[in-house]
């Protein structure tokens, strides 16, 4: 028995040496001083596609840890009345052994059906199994899908996307259409069948084969006269479908000219049986980039075909430079000519697939004279440690021990688009190592020696707070809403020292902006701040005080009877949008100018667009022409240093204040907006889709029908007991399915928008500055609009068709129709004042 046990023992330490041989085989180690230092592994986990109505789409990454489904808009599946779909698994170097689908409501989160399969088919490198979906799906809704392969080490990775029944869903002929115009692109003369979905335009830029659109010229979208090779697959992503239009994404490797380019199409289409319309079309082409590439006796970095802005950061001195391109960090010493290879998920295998999915980015905080660089790595993890999660993370390189080093981890469940958009906000490193960054409208500290997390401030939203690069201030009001607005703080970030600006009596102070070095605030009566029908605040600016960094006042602004409503900077230059105040109320006046000191500025390296051939311009940074460069360096791989202390900082998921509305256009988010009407005028500009924060679609392009009634209203009208106001809520409440007593709303003393936000469920949505016909979107929903007329007093849009638009006038007790030219006029007058709610 005894012998037993030593068998075993001497079998699990053979297993342990062959352990240790095979993992310091695959792992190269070194060390530095205390630290070892690893290379970054391979990524390991599995890819998976969607075949539905016979067409493979939809390649998606994994993710781990504990994310929501609902978070994530990258592609949809579209399913027919069969209500079928195939989820196939590329396998990496991890084994799949089960799968799991989960269909959930997107608002809610609440599942609609889940289940999991185990006995798999399985072909080559991949495995696969068929989903019957039992439960009702809603036509034309949307769901959230996520998929969870779990591996033979029990490891759970999560795929997400989302699920839409479409009845009449005729998927393989849209993606054929598409399809069969790609590979024409290839082929001058299959491309001539093509050119009538075209709509060129003379003044489109006819050069550059970097960014072509449906307006380019033919020869352009036929790759002029270049041969192209394509290097990688192509799957198409679904990234929106109704009945009739869907959007779709094709990204490719392709080789041109013996160099490497990054390609993205994205294809708009309305199809019917009778005809197809290609609606939009755009392909933009990226240099795969590598500093061992670049000439330095040019005195310049040809960064290749690209349309990205480069970030480029230059030490105090001048010596240094770091710069990002092709989703990696670079860095150039240009003094002793050393070059590194800072950080990069490409490896030499050259995994497009995996390590060059792009949603990713990195941010150079500081490059210091003695050679440090801090950047910063967020969205997703391609591989190594992290592989499959989303976060930040901090990083420090040093040049001298040809090392990176990482200092901080912050896991984050929003998607990298969001993420991105966030970070937009604030993200500085002080000289002290001091890391102040928002997340969740809450500015941190943190210490990166002693490790501690400071909360700065909280409730900050994007309009009460300012950045200043070179002043290295924040700056915040001490109320999101300006009539509660006291005080503003002025911090500064190298120092840490804080200024506070307050207010006089009977007034409120506010954040205006930035210019140079110094703060932009105003202060404003609180007798004047009034509040709108909208829900929006109006508030008229009666003096403006610029404070430079050190806290001293260079300028004042103030003149009798005039009022600042809008403050923009240009340059050095601070634009003044003004009323005066009149006997009947406020005037449009003429605008007024600000001047301000121009800054000397040091500029040791630009960027310059370069044109190599008749259509390929190269983006190149230019190098001083004092630098004296003999020969080209060699480019050093920097090395990975592993640490033993945790550099992980978990933050609290707290309410955001306020809704943000995305707009998804040309495959990917563009922008990201306070109000939703703000977001729907840019996403009908590009035939795009607003959706907010929770993933709910708050209006899309095309998805309007050609007429709409909400039949379920009946009208209110005013009397001695009942305004305005409280008719056109109780209507809206009614028509929403909720019981509403006018009499009642009109006692309340709520602007518009608030008395309704307050009582529908789901809550209120603002497209106050969208036009009649974006709004109509929400009629043909089934939910009527509330507008303002020309003396402010609102009704109740309900019906409209291709020639009229009918609405209910509590005021004036009639039911009103109106030609759409007539009513687009007539409520542009009162200011496209409109209020619906989120269904």
């Amino acid at each position: 028995m005894r012998m037993k046990y030593v068998y075993r023992a001497l079998i699990l330490f053979g297993i342990f040496l062959c352990s240790v041989f095979f993992f310091g085989r695959e792992v190269t180690k070194q060390t530095v001083g205390n630290r070892k230092t690893v290379e970054m592994a391979d990524a390991t986990h599995p890819l998976v596609e969607i075949k539905t109505s016979q067409e493979t789409i939809n390649l998606m990454h994994g993710y781990t840890g504990n994310l929501s489904a609902s978070n994530f808009r990258d592609s949809i599946v579209p399913v027919n009345s069969s209500k079928e779909f195939t989820i196939v698994v590329k396998e990496n170097t991890s084994e799949v052994k089960k799968i799991i689908y989960t269909i959930s409501e997107v608002k809610s989160g609440s599942v609609v059906e889940t289940g999991s399969v185990s006995a798999l088919d399985q072909s080559k490198n991949q495995k696969s199994t068929k989903v019957k979906i039992k439960a009702e799906l809603q036509q034309g809704r949307e769901y959230s899908l996520a998929i969870t392969t779990v591996t033979s080490t029990s490891k759970k990775i999560h795929f997400f996307t989302r699920l839409k029944r479409i009845e009449d869903l005729n998927l393989k002929g849209q993606l054929e259409f598409i399809k069969k115009f790609h590979e024409a692109t290839f082929d001058k003369e299959k491309f001539k069948g093509y050119v009538s979905y075209l709509e060129a335009t003379p003044s489109n830029d006819t050069s550059s084969l970097a960014k072509v659109t449906i307006s380019s010229p033919s020869d352009l979208i036929s790759w002029a006269d270049y041969k192209v090779k394509i290097k990688s697959s192509v799957v198409p992503t679904v990234k929106e479908i109704n009945s009739e239009i869907i959007s779709v994404e094709l990204a490719y490797t392709a080789e041109i000219n013996k160099k490497d380019y990054e390609v993205n199409e994205f294809y708009r289409i309305r199809y019917s049986s009778s005809r197809i319309y290609l609606l939009s079309y755009q392909r933009t082409v990226e240099s795969r980039f590598s500093l061992a590439d670049v000439d330095f006796k040019e005195k310049e970095i040809n960064l290749g075909m690209t349309s990205e802005n480069p970030d480029v950061t230059v030490s105090d001195n001048g010596e240094r430079m770091s710069f990002v391109a092709d989703g990696s960090l670079w860095y150039y010493n240009m003094k002793d000519n050393k070059a590194y290879s800072v950080f990069s998920f490409m490896d030499s295998d050259q995994d497009y697939e995996r390590e060059g999915y792009d949603q990713h980015n990195i941010r150079i905080l500081n490059v210091r004279d003695n050679g440090e660089v801090n950047f910063l790595v967020y969205g997703y993890m391609n591989r190594g440690d992290y592989e499959g999660k989303l976060g930040i993370i901090l990083y420090r390189f040093y040049e001298k021990e040809d090392r990176i080093e990482e200092m901080l981890f912050i896991p984050v469940t929003q998607n990298y688009e969001a993420l991105e958009s966030t970070l937009d906000k604030f993200s500085y490193l002080s000289g002290q190592d001091i890391y102040y960054f928002s997340m969740n409208n809450v500015i941190y500290a943190y210490n990166i020696i002693t490790k501690a997390k400071q909360e700065i401030a909280s409730n900050i939203a994007k309009n009460s707070f300012v950045l200043s690069d070179t002043g290295h201030f924040i700056a915040w009001q001490d109320s999101n809403q300006i009539k509660n607005s006291t005080a503003i703080t002025m911090l500064n970030l190298e120092t840490g020292e804080r200024k506070k600006i307050k207010a006089g009596s009977g007034e409120r102070i506010r954040v205006l902006g930035t210019v140079d070095v110094n703060l932009i605030y105003g202060f404003v009566d609180s007798s004047k701040v009034s509040t709108k029908a909208d829900g929006s605040t109006f508030t008229p600016i009666k003096k403006i005080e610029l404070m430079s960094n050190v806290g001293t006042v260079v300028k004042k602004y103030e003149k009798s009877n005039y009022y600042v409503t809008k403050v923009q900077v240009n340059d050095n230059v601070i634009e003044l949008t003004r009323v005066k105040e009149g006997l009947s109320g406020y005037e449009k006046a003429k605008a007024d100018f600000i001047m301000t000191k121009i800054p000397e500025e040091s500029i040791i390296v630009t960027v310059k667009d370069k044109k190599k051939d008749k259509h390929i311009s190269e983006r190149v940074i230019t190098l001083p022409d004092a630098l004296k460069i003999k020969k080209n360096p060699s480019v050093v791989t920097a090395k990975n240093t592993v640490i033993t202390m945790d550099t992980v900082l978990h933050l609290s998921d707290s309410e955001t204040s306020g809704k943000q509305y995305y707009v998804v256009a040309l495959g990917h988010v563009q922008n990201s907006y306070d109000q939703a009407g703000d977001a729907i005028k840019k996403a009908d500009s590009l035939m795009g889709v607003v959706v907010d924060a929770e993933g709910n679609v708050i209006w899309e392009r095309g998805e309007m029908n050609a007429s709409g009634n909400v039949a379920t209203v009946t009208a209110i009208h005013t009397s001695n007991i009942v305004n305005a106001k409280g008719a056109v809520t109780a209507m809206l409440l009614k028509a929403a399915g909720q019981s509403a007593n006018a009499e009642n709303l009109s006692k309340k003393s709520d602007s518009l928008y608030s008395l309704i936000n307050k009582n529908v469920k789901g809550g209120a949505i603002n497209l106050t500055g969208s036009n009649l016909e974006q709004a109509l979107y929400y009629v043909s929903k089934g939910r009527p609009v509330v507008a303002l007329k020309d003396n402010k007093q609102p009704v109740l849009i309900t019906k409209y068709d291709s020639f009229n638009v009918t609405f209910i006038d509590p005021s004036t007790h009639t039911v009103k129709k109106m030609g759409r030219n007539s009513a687009t006029a007539y409520f542009k007058s009162a200011g496209n004042v409109f209020i619906s709610y989120i269904n």
